[in-house]
């Protein structure tokens, strides 16, 4: 699922895992956990990133069954649990590291002394 471009990068956010409490609060199968991944791409360089994420169920929330979850509404969790901050800092660390593949940073290198006479 695709939440956005900066620059030319295309990030796709997916779920990968789920962790689930058999009896929780009343309900069944709830998601207490999920294991995202956000794959980068740009110039065709491509960068994979991954986490966990933990949710709490809360009292008066709408509780979805698990056969009925989409991807899309645990993502949002995700996201939503992450906050905007903390999804901004994924996608960021993702940008540096496209941009190291696509510019790799120079290595400094170790000449001969321009004085010393040459080795033989």
């Amino acid at each position: 699922m695709k939440f956005g471009v900066n620059k030319m990068i295309t990030y796709t956010w997916s779920i990968k895992q789920m962790s689930v409490m058999p009896v929780l609060e009343g309900q069944t199968d709830v998601v207490v956990s999920a294991q995202w991944n956000i794959l980068g791409e740009d110039q065709g360089y491509t960068y994979n990133l991954a986490g966990w994420q933990q949710f709490t169920l809360e009292q008066g929330d709408g509780f979805t069954p698990y056969d009925q979850l989409t991807e899309a509404q645990v993502l949002g969790w995700v996201q939503d649990t992450m906050g905007e901050n903390q999804v901004e800092n994924v996608q960021a660390s993702v940008e540096g590291s496209l941009n190291a593949m696509i510019n790799p940073p120079v290595e400094p290198t170790t000449p001969p002394l321009p004085w010393a006479p040459p080795t033989v």
